[in-house]
This record gives structure tokens, C-alpha cells and sequence, in this order.
């Protein structure tokens, strides 16, 4: 019998564990645990090793495939692997009801999660996001604070601090680009600027060390070679390692009850034999729509629908005559501008500013390490803007798990609601947002304007100050059901921010288990 047991090992998963580990306990990790390719992880290590000037193109090319590439919107790979993104197996299934949908939730059974492939962008709730939230902003600032320890942190002491919390010193700061500090400055003279919008450096979880970090490659979206970008599987190992924990992979984890004798956890590992494990505390943190499903088994709630919450993305063009001459494969990929447009009551629009990736590069006939001549003028005069709206202008999911059919495996019922406010106030603010970049001579391609997919899914078993039915939990992570298991992941979020929420996820699972009582 083990005391605690975590689901999970994503950023909420790590988070808890971390906290654990300070508090004392051993905790067992159960967890799926998809990894990328042997083939692929021997090949990522070994161009690791190498000097860029070193790198062989067919290797490079092999690790950075994206058969995506002609999709509408290609898809965000992990070392040309979608591995970590959700498909159906001999356990659980996810059916769109609507198929013309273009996008289902976003779901994962990979060790690290959807964090394998993130691009490490952070940030705090501002204020005005926090109030629905069972607990006072000044409750979870401590928990930013450890939620960033020991991880390297590039940000910038700018105007950003005037709604999101700098939380604490960075370890790195970007480099000065010339072009992205003019236009900076030229938003921070805008009339509208603090009252309407805020903009800033963005904020990275990533290693811009200039003696042994990023080493501007030009890769990121494909994954960073050198794990200079964050991931919650560096701290799992050390914890592995150190023997600070157990971890066991392979496992999936079909439901749990409490019992007189404990928390039973019931798996199923990769031979499909049944094992079970018991405990005094269990925290679940398994990402939204994995969470739910559990939590549906777990309490025979097959005839009950879960909203799932979503963000609504967009993707924009963005001309501009006074960029400097864009030196692609020589710089890194990741967001260079965060931009906010807000009110009295939420954070209504967040916005990644960055210049051409090698998404699109390549989309554009770009090669492995060099520009084509039309990517050279795409990036030499445009900027990328990736924007995303609050769960409150967005479309949700309606969730409904059915019981285990003859193929004994469950079916998720998913359903896209559209909200029906959405392109109205979408239309809103992607004026505003170009009146804005107008007045400083930088014209969004609002007629290019493309829908993306959102890996930010959260709300299906909602904090709440008082709980009053099946489907929400109480600030501690707990629902009636049992004060004993704790669901410290995306799914408790009340709503989800226009802004990421991997910083707050993580701070919420550390306040959550922080508090948990000896026993």
C-alpha cells in the first residue's frame, strides 16, 4: 500500500509531486507514459551532442518531418512524432458526435503530457480573471513563486508587470532586437495603452543562457534538440533517480473507489492484465478531458454531461516595412511580443507576436537550414500573430462517457458547442486589435485570418465556493464525493483565461496539495 498515489506527470503532475516530495512523502506515480520512438529519441541525442555545423541534413530532416505540412493549418509535431497528442486504443475512445467539427478537445496520454510540445509561454492570471476563482489572488501568488523554482525563466521588467506579476527575478532576458523593441515602445505611446491593452516581452520557461542554453537553431516548434525548453520529465527523472518516488509506466488507470480499507486505483497495463493499487490520498492529474473521464467511471455518472471548456485560436499575418532583415535558421522560433486586450471583468483576447517559425517556412519551400526566396520575403516583412480568446467568447465541448461496450472499451460522446456571441466579439476584437497595430504602421491580414486548434481545455469539474452539483469540486480540489481524492489539473478551472494557463495550473495543483493535511 502506498500513502499517496499521483495520476499523471504532466505540469500538474510534477507540480504535485514536487510538493510532495518537500512535504516528505514518497508518492507513486501511475502514469500511461507514450514516449517518443526509440529510433527518434537515439537520433534527437545524438544531433544534441553535435555542434550545429556538424548537423547532416538527412538526420536534421528525418527528426523534423511534419506530414502536416499541407494541411490548411499544419499540426504542431513533437521530433516529427504526433505520439503525445490523444488516439483512440484498446481502453477509451473519443467520438466526435459532430464530424464537420474541425477540432476535438485536446487529450494525452504521454509522459510530460501536451507539454512535449508546448512552447513554454507563461504567464499569471491578471486580477480581473481571478475573481471567479473560490480563493483570493494573493492566496496563489506564493504558489507562482514555487511553481517557478529552479526552472529558467526569460522575462523583462516592462509594462506587462502592470497586470500580470513579474512573480520573480528572470534567470535570462532576450535578446534586444531592434525591430521588436521599436515596436514595443511605439505600442507603449499608443492613447489606448493600459486602458485597453497591455503589451510586453513575452515570458518563456526556457534556457536562454548565453553558455549553455538555447543555441538559436531555429527548431523550436518542431521541439528543442537540447531540452532547453521546459519539461516536467527532467524533474520526473531526477525524482526517479534519486529514488524520491516510485514510477510506474505502462499503466492505465481504469477507475477508482474508496473502501474501507483505502482508495483502491484499478489499472490495466500494457499486457491487459488487471492490477490494483491502494492508498489513503489520491490526486488526479491527468489533464481535463482524461480527469473527467476517470472521475465519470469512477462514480457510474455515464448519463452525465460535462462542459469542457475551450479557448478559440486564430492565426494572423501581420505586414510590416521595418523589420530587420529576418536571419532565420540563426535565431530561436518561440514568441517574441505577449499582447492583451481586456476589460473591467476578463482579459478578453491574448495574443504571441513572434516572426516566422519553421512551420511556416517550410510551408513556404523553405529548406532544413536555409530560406527559399519567397520565405525570405515572407519573413522579411511579416509578423505572426497567434491569438486566443477566454473560455467566455469561446465554443465548449459537451462531454457524455458511455459504460464499456462489447469491445470493452469506453466511448467519449464529444460534442462542439459554438457559442453564439463568438464571432461577433471575435470580429471586435480582431478590429481593435488591427486599429491598434494600425496606428504604428503594422497591418494585420485580417481577411487571412485562419481558426487553429486549442491545447488549453479545462473547467469540467469546476471550483466552486459552494458545491451544489455532481459535476464541480471545492477550492481544496475535493468533490462530495470524497474529501480523500484531489483533482488539481485544468478541469477544476472555473474558466480559462485568454492568457496560457500552464503557469496557473501549476500553482493551483501545488496550492491544492500544499494544503493537503499530514497523515
Amino acid at each position: 500500500m502506498s500513502k499517496i498515489i499521483v495520476i499523471g506527470s504532466g505540469l500538474s503532475a510534477i507540480a504535485s509531486i514536487k510538493t510532495l516530495v518537500e512535504k516528505g512523502y514518497k508518492p507513486l506515480v501511475l502514469d500511461f507514459g507514450e514516449k517518443l520512438s526509440k529510433d527518434k529519441e537515439l537520433l534527437k541525442n545524438k544531433i544534441s551532442k553535435e555542434k550545429k555545423s556538424e548537423w547532416k541534413r538527412e538526420e536534421v530532416e528525418k527528426i523534423i518531418q511534419n506530414p502536416t505540412l499541407n494541411n490548411e493549418f499544419p499540426r504542431k509535431l513533437y521530433m516529427g512524432s504526433d505520439f503525445f497528442y490523444f488516439n483512440k486504443n484498446k481502453h477509451l475512445e473519443l467520438l466526435m458526435k459532430n464530424p464537420t467539427s474541425s477540432y476535438p478537445p485536446a487529450a494525452s496520454l504521454a509522459k510530460n503530457g501536451l507539454s512535449t510540445s508546448w512552447g513554454s509561454a507563461v504567464l499569471p492570471m491578471a486580477e480581473c480573471d481571478q475573481q471567479i476563482f473560490p480563493y483570493k489572488s494573493e492566496d496563489i501568488k506564493e504558489y507562482y513563486k514555487k511553481a517557478l523554482e529552479k526552472i529558467d525563466y526569460v522575462a523583462s521588467h516592462d509594462d506587462m508587470i502592470k497586470k500580470f506579476d513579474l512573480i520573480k527575478d528572470p534567470n535570462h532576458a532576450h535578446n534586444n532586437l531592434t525591430d521588436i523593441e521599436d515596436i514595443l515602445r511605439k505600442l507603449g505611446n499608443n492613447k489606448s495603452f493600459n486602458k485597453k491593452f497591455i503589451s510586453g516581452h513575452s515570458r518563456l520557461l526556457t534556457n536562454f543562457s548565453e553558455t549553455n542554453g538555447c543555441i538559436n537553431c531555429g527548431h523550436c516548434m518542431s521541439g528543442c534538440f537540447n531540452d532547453h525548453i521546459y519539461k516536467p520529465e527532467k524533474d520526473l527523472q531526477n525524482f526517479i533517480d534519486n529514488k524520491k518516488i516510485d514510477y510506474l509506466p505502462g499503466v492505465f488507470v481504469d477507475s477508482f473507489k474508496e473502501s474501507k480499507i483505502g482508495i483502491e486505483v484499478n489499472c490495466i497495463n500494457n499486457k491487459n492484465n488487471f492490477s490494483k493499487f491502494i492508498c489513503d490520498k489520491l490526486i488526479v492529474a491527468t489533464g481535463a478531458l482524461n480527469t473527467t473521464v476517470l472521475y465519470a467511471k469512477s462514480y457510474n455518472l455515464y448519463e452525465n454531461k460535462f462542459k469542457l471548456l475551450s479557448k478559440n485560436g486564430t492565426i494572423v499575418p501581420m505586414l510590416s516595412f521595418k523589420l530587420l532583415k529576418d536571419n532565420w535558421p540563426n535565431r530561436h522560433t518561440l514568441p517574441l511580443i505577449f499582447f492583451t486586450l481586456f476589460d473591467q471583468n476578463k482579459t478578453n483576447m491574448y495574443t504571441q507576436i513572434s516572426k516566422s517559425n519553421e512551420l511556416i517556412i517550410k510551408k513556404l519551400k523553405g529548406k532544413w537550414n536555409k530560406h527559399s526566396i519567397l520565405s525570405q520575403f515572407f519573413s522579411n516583412n511579416f509578423l505572426v500573430a497567434h491569438s486566443n480568446l477566454c473560455s467566455d467568447n469561446s465554443d465548449h465541448y459537451s462531454l457524455k462517457i458511455n459504460d464499456k461496450n462489447s469491445l470493452q472499451k469506453n466511448i467519449v460522446e464529444i460534442t462542439r458547442v459554438e457559442n453564439d456571441k463568438k464571432k461577433t466579439i471575435e470580429k471586435l476584437l480582431h478590429n481593435n486589435f488591427k486599429k491598434i497595430f494600425n496606428s504604428i504602421n503594422i497591418y494585420p491580414l485580417n481577411f487571412l485570418r485562419k481558426e487553429t486548434d486549442s491545447q488549453h481545455n479545462g473547467g469540467s469539474l469546476p471550483m466552486v465556493r459552494k458545491i451544489t452539483s455532481l459535476n464541480q469540486v471545492d477550492e481544496n480540489g475535493n468533490s462530495n464525493f470524497s474529501k480523500n481524492i484531489y483533482y488539481v489539473d485544468s478541469s477544476v478551472m472555473p474558466k480559462l483565461p485568454a492568457t496560457p494557463i500552464g503557469l496557473p495550473i501549476m500553482a493551483n495543483a501545488i496550492r491544492i496539495v500544499d494544503k493537503i493535511k499530514p497523515f
